[in-house]
């Protein structure tokens, strides 16, 4: 009897879950657990994580969306250093600018902060800022960027940079006539920024691939080229928090990629034209 009776008031209780009160106690439960975890990670981020007692913003020190908000929104993105400046400003020289990371503003504790006989890693999520991590400068872990780095180390040896003094040369040569014909006496405009990208650019190109793209010859200096290392780099700071993003348009095919993005279509076509 009691038997009966424990199974039929179970069966009743049961019952006032189903069927969509099951789907909405599940739902609600699940809110539940997430709430209370985000909850213990915000106390413990604030009051309990080794770098808990330096200043500044708490929201800062709550979450990445802070840095990301700055990274993503004001002006274009790209906004964190002068976000971080103004906390140097306010709280000192040493500053919390989000949950993992301390900024220090102070040259004499380079030496300190940057010992070459204790190397550091980088943390790991930073590998994907740019969308390729097997790349050196996005290496996380200090003894896989020591490796990579010996790779290319001889590109910046004396020797070679005396090597490449003629061409240099060269390249600048043919830009100050530029500006001699073309613009000087004649009151016309020149934004240095596009001339300078254009230097760069076809020097590292020249060097590292043996193949100068001549932007330095574009009208204006505005080569669409250094513009789509541009948008690429803007792209970066989207890829950064969101690297599933940069995953999956690096995976897409060269043509479907220009269609789709438009902007990066200089580069999607050389990097195209150097795998063929």
């Amino acid at each position: 009897m009691e038997s009966s009776f424990n199974h039929s008031t179970r069966g009743s209780v049961l019952d006032v879950f189903e069927p969509g009160s099951k789907f909405i106690l599940t739902i609600a439960t699940t809110a539940l657990a997430v709430l209370s975890y985000v909850i213990g990670v915000g106390i413990y981020r604030i009051y309990f994580s080794p770098i808990a007692k330096f200043p500044g913003p708490k929201l800062a020190a709550l979450t990445g969306l802070y840095e990301a908000y700055f990274d993503l929104i004001p002006k274009g993105g790209g906004q964190f250093p002068f976000a971080i400046k103004r906390m140097h400003e306010k709280y000192g020289p040493i500053v919390r600018i989000n949950p993992d990371e301390l900024h220090i503003d102070d040259p004499d504790f380079y030496d300190t902060l940057y010992p070459t006989s204790k190397p550091y890693d980088k943390l790991q999520r930073l590998e994907n800022r740019f969308g390729i991590p097997g790349a050196t400068f996005s290496t996380a872990r200090h003894d896989v960027h020591k490796m990579r780095r010996a790779a290319i180390s001889p590109f910046f040896a004396k020797s070679k940079v005396r090597e490449q003094a003629g061409d240099i040369q060269a390249l600048m040569d043919t830009i100050s006539r530029r500006l001699e014909t073309e613009y000087a006496g004649t009151g016309r405009v020149l934004n240095l920024h596009d001339v300078w990208r254009c230097f760069a650019a076809d020097n590292i190109m020249d060097l590292v691939f043996g193949s100068p793209l001549d932007l330095h010859l574009s009208p204006d200096f505005r080569a669409p080229f250094t513009g789509a290392i541009t948008r690429v780099t803007n792209w970066s700071h989207v890829t950064r928090y969101l690297p599933i993003l940069g995953a999956v348009t690096d995976g897409l095919p060269y043509w479907l990629a220009k269609r789709l993005f438009p902007p990066f279509a200089p580069i999607i076509a050389y990097r195209e034209a150097s795998i063929a």
